[in-house]
């Protein structure tokens, strides 16, 4: 199964938090990022996203068909998000999880060393692990400005 990390694009600096916007150079890297992962992915996908605006706006670039998860909030911890990825709501080819850091970061550490250390995840970008026989690899790394 494919995991996918994906951090919202660049937001606004306002509050309350729940609700804040992407800028206009965030709509253009959730543009461009959601643009690469449709040309990259196959089969079938889920993709579970923040209720925060930023995330589903970012979200809202790959696809539509998107769904809200009790685990994956600005608050999550990242053994939820961990525990996410080895129990799928349904089985699926490409499990896609777009939200925020710090926690996404310490998910991605978790998946490379098995341990949780601050590991900085750039806005916008993605992290792509391959699970195949209990373990994680990561397969790509990349984030807006590649693109």
């Amino acid at each position: 199964m494919n995991i996918i990390l994906w951090r919202h694009a660049t937001a606004e600096d306002t509050f309350p938090d729940h609700d804040r916007a992407l800028t206009q150079k965030g709509e253009q890297e959730a543009r461009k990022m959601g643009q690469w992962l449709r040309h990259h992915l196959n089969g079938t996908q889920l993709t579970l996203v923040s209720p925060s605006k930023r995330t589903l706006q970012t979200a809202k670039w790959f696809s539509e068909d998107i769904h809200l998860h009790a685990s994956v909030k600005v608050s999550s911890r990242a053994e939820q998000i961990i525990e996410l990825i080895e129990y799928p709501p349904q089985a699926t080819d490409n499990l896609i999880i777009v939200a925020h850091q710090p926690f996404l970061g310490e998910v991605a550490s978790r998946l490379l060393t098995g341990h949780s250390h601050a590991i900085k995840v750039h806005k916008g970008a993605i992290w792509w692990f391959i699970h195949k026989h209990g373990t994680y690899h990561l397969h790509t790394m990349i984030n807006p400005v590649l693109l």
